[in-house]
């Protein structure tokens, strides 16, 4: 999908690129609203039951459960379409709302199977129906625009006819490993693990769309395009450690629960490469952000380069704060978690208040960006005082954070010509992976 943002944004333009990511957003905060994070508890509480039989049973409970509170929530947002509506001024709710709300009500069928075959580190299986859905979603995606010439909401039809053929295959897999005998013991363990992240959910929410509702309301639906593409372009480094948590997620807690010394060594060794790697995504993707919007985008994008560079840092610290966060989930301090999202979320209100009027979208960026600072260093000295603590090697990595950041900066005031800059940056790049491969070598034998 990365690399089709080129054809998408031609043939749908800045405007049109806005609405589709806008919905994509709202549709990814509307699945965590729909399972009210009950999934996340399947990671944790696995464990705590011994049988097979009752593991099945804990799966079949909570799909259950997140199947009939979705229907119920989205019968409510087609109830008060007015108000759902209002999230984004110039985006009307029908058809835009209403397409993302049944693709999500659909898609959201697939969130337990998948955590089941993470769980059980069935990773050849994960990728083949990663692979499927990719393929379907992305052909039916490019017949839409391509040849049928539709606009977004073409598009987002587009979607949702995907998810519906692919849906059935969800449903026969969860009836065929879970056990739908609901157990209101399970439930409740399941929701009391859950419901403190509640607030935490719509932080969630502030945190990932407050931005663009801003940037709709006080800019322009056209600077919103430009704004999505540098956040989508960004998100590359979300997408890639996004994964690489759903794999690290439990495998930490099976580590952190044994207790065994080498198994904690283990976890730091991890953490260790888990940051490095990320921060040098962090840099490569900034570092050429310029040329990759040149070589394929519009000259109405070209701002966008700017925003990837900013929004770049925020999912570092967003994946850091997953990080520092499991620390809370294994201690089961969930409610604390809570209340430092909430201040990052309130905090982020108020920064994109004053930010946005005064600085557009670059204002937005700088403003989600402080926000997440804030809540890294709150989650770093609470965990560090008061749950299970793991060092990060903080003083490595602000070292490493501090050259990169000076080397983006001179790059980008010395404004080469385009053939100079890309040879430097490769040469520069290449130096500092050779690096990385000699300076971490080490921690990699011993993690792996």
């Amino acid at each position: 999908m990365f690399f089709l943002l080129p054809i998408f944004t031609r043939y749908l333009g800045v405007y049109e690129y806005g609405i589709v990511e806008s919905m994509t957003v709202f549709s990814s905060i509307l699945t965590i609203i729909f399972s009210l994070g009950i999934h996340n508890s399947v990671y944790r509480l696995y464990y705590d039951y011994e049988t097979e039989n009752t593991k099945k049973q804990l799966f079949g409970t909570i799909g259950f459960f997140v199947f009939l509170f979705s229907l119920i929530i989205s019968i409510l947002l087609f109830i008060g379409k007015d108000f759902t509506g209002m999230i984004f001024k110039n985006i009307p709710f029908d058809p835009f709302f209403k397409f993302v709300i049944f693709t999500t009500l659909i898609t959201n069928l697939a969130e337990l199977p998948k955590a089941y075959l993470i769980i059980n580190e069935k990773a050849l299986q994960y990728t083949i129906i990663s692979i499927v859905q990719f393929c379907l979603n992305t052909g039916i995606a490019l017949f839409f625009l391509i040849i049928l010439k539709s606009d977004a909401s073409g598009l987002l039809k587009g979607q949702l006819i995907s998810s519906l053929i692919i849906s059935p295959f969800f449903i026969f897999f969860s009836l065929k490993h879970f056990k739908f005998k609901p157990d209101l013991k399970m439930l409740k363990s399941s929701l009391v693990f859950s419901i403190p992240a509640l607030p935490t959910l719509l932080s969630a929410w502030i945190l990932n769309l407050s931005d663009r509702i801003f940037v709709d309301h006080y800019i322009s639906p056209n600077a919103l395009g430009i704004y999505s593409l540098g956040y989508k372009i960004a998100s590359i480094i979300g997408f890639a450690f996004t994964a690489i948590d759903m794999s690290y997620m439990p495998l930490f807690f099976k580590l952190a629960n044994s207790k065994i010394e080498s198994d904690l060594l283990k976890i730091k060794l991890l953490n260790r490469i888990y940051l490095s790697l990320l921060l040098l995504l962090v840099f490569i993707v900034s570092l050429f952000s310029k040329e990759f919007i040149i070589i394929f985008f519009s000259k109405d994008f070209f701002d966008s380069y700017k925003i990837i560079m900013i929004v770049s840092f925020v999912f570092f610290l967003s994946q850091f704060c997953s990080l520092i966060s499991k620390n809370l989930s294994q201690s089961k301090k969930v409610k604390q978690g809570m209340y430092i999202d909430l201040s990052a979320a309130l905090l982020n209100i108020c920064f994109n208040f004053f930010l946005i009027p005064n600085f557009g979208i670059y204002g937005a960026a700088w403003a989600t960006l402080l926000s997440f600072l804030f809540s890294v260093i709150v989650y770093y000295y609470y965990s560090l005082k008061h749950t299970f603590f793991i060092d990060f090697h903080l003083n490595e990595l602000f070292i490493f954070l501090f050259i990169f950041i000076i080397i983006l900066i001179v790059t980008d005031i010395l404004n080469l010509s385009f053939l100079i800059s890309i040879i430097l940056k490769i040469v520069i790049s290449i130096l500092i992976l050779v690096f990385y491969y000699f300076y971490f070598r080490d921690s990699f034998k011993k993690s792996f």
